[in-house]
């Protein structure tokens, strides 16, 4: 869809459908009422323990960056703040979906060395130095995109200095 919102039927009413899932109470629900067995998908061998995130860990992020994907050519920039639970995920969807250079942000170590292993470019501390550091690594042309999963006060200046990170 033009909007970046594939998962969303746009004749879902005109057609009588309810289905669960985004934009539909109660869909997060330990039970959950599925109007047709069509809605249901089969797991085909997936583990449900280990790939239940990915109906919130995995559509958070996607949904942000399929909506910044015009920006993000190859040869541009994308920040990722916080490389925890959503940011992580964020990491592996812009390595397979952009030709962007993924610079990750966080506070812990541990989550940096996630960081690269899931794929980001470059990992740096996020800190009061980080606008620097990040206008270093690109070269003061500035960040096409910053992802920010994180929200808080701190990592929501970083994201502020975003356009142009020059000096």
């Amino acid at each position: 869809m033009r909007a970046g919102a594939e998962n969303y039927c746009p004749r879902a009413a005109s057609l009588g459908i309810q289905p669960p899932g985004l934009g539909s109470a109660g869909a997060l629900a330990e039970y959950v009422i599925v109007d047709d067995v069509r809605h249901l998908v089969l797991l085909d061998g997936l583990d449900p323990v280990e790939s239940v995130s990915l109906t919130d860990a995995g559509l958070t992020p996607y949904q942000a960056i399929a909506a910044s994907l015009d920006a993000l050519p190859a040869g541009s920039t994308a920040v990722v703040i916080g490389a925890g639970g959503l940011g992580h995920v964020g990491i592996q969807i812009l390595r397979a979906v952009t030709g962007a250079t993924v610079v990750a942000l966080d506070i812990s170590e541990g989550k940096l060395a996630l960081a690269s292993e899931v794929g980001a470019h470059h990992v740096l501390r996020s800190d009061e130095s980080a606008v620097e550091a990040i206008r270093s690594l690109i070269g003061g042309v500035g960040a096409q995109a910053v992802f920010d999963f994180v929200g808080a006060a701190p990592t929501v200046d970083i994201a502020r200095n975003r356009w142009p990170w020059t000096a």
